[in-house]
């Protein structure tokens, strides 16, 4: 998934259809009964690139126990 917004593609991992049509996943991809199927990835070019987010200062997300 990284790699894929690398190259400027957006994805999207699912694991509904994993549970609502795992057989005809298995069918239509040829997966052998041995592999087990986790989620799919839906794999295309955005509509729309977003800008970035704003980050957070660390000291507001990390606090050190000792």
């Amino acid at each position: 998934m990284l790699a894929a917004h690398a190259k400027g593609l957006a994805t999207c991992p699912m694991t509904g259809p994993v549970l609502l049509a795992s057989e005809q996943l298995r069918e239509y991809l040829s997966i052998p009964p041995e592999c087990q199927i986790n989620m799919v990835i839906a794999l295309g070019y955005p509509a729309e690139h977003p800008g970035r987010l704003p980050r957070k200062e660390v000291d507001d997300i990390l606090t050190i126990v000792r």
